[in-house]
């Protein structure tokens, strides 16, 4: 935001901030998170094919969205995601489930339900992460599929 240009933003009861206004003339830089898969790879030989899990590495990411004419490119690197570690499959089971199910008396049932596919296949720690820090089960269903 240029230091010559009001700014006044707008918060909510938790001081989390919902919306800014800006002099004319200005301009602001927004972060915005947007869940996304991939749709096409491309190896060296320029050979197109369909998405799969990332190895670990370093990569170049072409994002096309709606908001701009011309695709992003970029320079991405994959780390290896670390898993959720063994034995914390109850309490985060738990967790999701009181995010997942409004139903206080159904929760049991559903996080162990969870606790026993976490068991047989954890997941990564991107998406445990995703899911703790769930809200709503409309942010819980936003985090995708575990991989």
């Amino acid at each position: 935001v240029s230091m010559n240009c009001d700014v006044e933003s707008k918060g909510d009861c938790q001081g989390h901030v919902v919306g800014v206004k800006i002099a004319a003339g200005g301009e602001a830089f927004f972060r915005v998170g947007i869940p996304a898969r991939v749709a096409l790879l491309v190896d060296e030989n320029c050979e197109e094919f369909p998405s799969r899990i990332l190895s670990p590495g370093p990569y170049t990411l072409m994002l096309r969205t709606a908001f701009a004419d011309k695709p992003l490119v970029a320079a991405m690197n994959v780390r290896k995601l670390v898993r959720l570690a063994r034995g914390k499959c109850g309490s985060y089971a738990k967790k999701v489930a009181k995010v997942a199910e409004p139903d206080a008396s159904l929760r049991t049932g559903v996080a162990s339900a969870l606790t026993k596919q976490c068991q047989r296949k954890q997941p990564s720690k991107e998406f445990s992460d995703c899911q703790l820090a769930a809200k709503t089960a409309e942010a819980l269903q936003a985090c995708g599929v575990s991989k």
